[in-house]
């Protein structure tokens, strides 16, 4: 039975999401996605950064779960040992609270000896060890302006890669690409666009123009302009999201394996032109 973690290490948990390093089969130590080393601050807004996944995957028209919970099993050659699987009631790595039995999993125990046809849980937990990159979006124009456009801009990063010699002699390549980049506005609006198509000011696809200003509440209930704000913000929180995708080939056709999500956000003030009559 592993021990449960404290409440200060719970609380720690919740705040940075995801703070594994773990190691692997072989002696190979891969980093998971680490949300807390991503966050960045850009100006004066703060990006928050967070990791989701688990979508399913599979061999064309027949989707399985990804394997995305981890179990403590036993094998007669290794003793206790650690396996991903889609059946659920393992530890599950969406949930904070049981982040340090993970790393208390990974840390002590090996990995169990991957059956015959469990290739899929192997390319699952390389997919899930790569480090992503998170958005490093850019807004333009840094304040906005109502009845003007806003332009998001971000680079997409290059595909991440591994392969591998299977027991069998086999080689598995397991790839992670961005296939979409997603922009909550805010505002209610909600846009994906191909990842090449970011490209920011002037030219890009993520553009979106907003029709209040954002206040604080003072200014809402006290200005005789503030009927003009926003109702409720003092700025617009602009999340940019990469959907990474993975899939894995094994000396033939590539099969999907899910999606992970990292996502940025970005506070955006918006103001309004008032044109000025000159005697």
């Amino acid at each position: 039975m592993l021990p449960a973690p404290s409440d200060a290490a719970r609380r720690s948990i919740r705040r940075l999401v995801w703070s594994l390093q773990v190691a692997l089969v072989a002696g190979t130590v891969f980093t998971l996605p680490v949300a807390a080393d991503q966050c960045r601050t850009l100006g004066t807004g703060v990006v928050e950064c967070r990791v989701s996944g688990g979508s399913q995957g599979g061999r064309s028209g027949d989707p399985a779960a990804a394997p995305r919970f981890l179990w403590i099993g036993h094998d007669a050659g290794v003793g206790p040992c650690w396996y991903w699987s889609s059946r659920p009631g393992g530890y599950d790595p969406q949930n904070p609270t049981d982040a340090l039995a993970i790393s208390t999993a990974l840390r002590d125990h090996p990995a169990c000896p991957a059956p015959p046809g469990d290739e899929a849980a192997r390319a699952w937990e390389i997919f899930r060890s790569f480090r992503l990159e998170a958005p490093l979006p850019e807004i333009t124009p840094d304040v906005g302006v109502t009845g003007l456009p806003t332009f998001v801009g971000v680079a997409a990063p290059a595909p991440v890669a591994h392969s591998e010699v299977l027991p069998d002699g086999r080689v598995m390549r397991v790839e992670a690409s961005v296939t979409s980049v997603a922009v909550d506005w805010g505002d209610g609006h909600r846009s994906e666009h191909a990842p090449g198509d970011v490209g920011g000011y002037p030219g890009g696809s993520a553009v979106h123009t907003y029709r209040h200003k954002t206040c604080t509440s003072t200014y809402r209930t006290e200005h005789p302009a503030g009927m003009l704000c926003h109702p409720t913000l003092d700025a617009y929180d602009i999340e940019v999201t990469f959907v990474w995708a993975g899939s894995y080939s094994i000396e033939g056709p590539w099969i999907v394996l899910g999606v992970l999500e990292l996502g940025a956000t970005r506070r955006h003030d918006v103001d309004e032109l008032v044109g000025v009559r000159h005697p």
